[in-house]
């Protein structure tokens, strides 16, 4: 027999910029605001990996760091 629970579950939006005016801005622009969406933290640079099949850690951007803005909302 399986459990349920009533945890909420999120689901989240990153955006990727140069500056982090650039994620703010994309975020204003996307209308994800009046979906219900909100940051989940900083906004602050970082590299950003991607995990293949085999668990082997893949550089996006080039491995370039960018400034990331996460944001959240609860999913319906």
């Amino acid at each position: 027999m399986s459990q349920h629970t009533n945890t909420p579950v999120e689901e989240g939006v990153t955006f990727f910029g140069n500056k982090p005016s650039e994620v703010l801005d994309a975020f204003h622009a996307s209308g994800l605001s009046a979906q219900g969406y909100c940051i989940a933290c900083r906004i602050v640079r970082q590299s950003v990996q991607r995990i293949d099949n085999g668990g082997t850690s893949r550089s996006l951007f080039r491995g370039q760091k960018l400034y990331a803005g996460t944001f959240i909302r609860t999913a319906n």
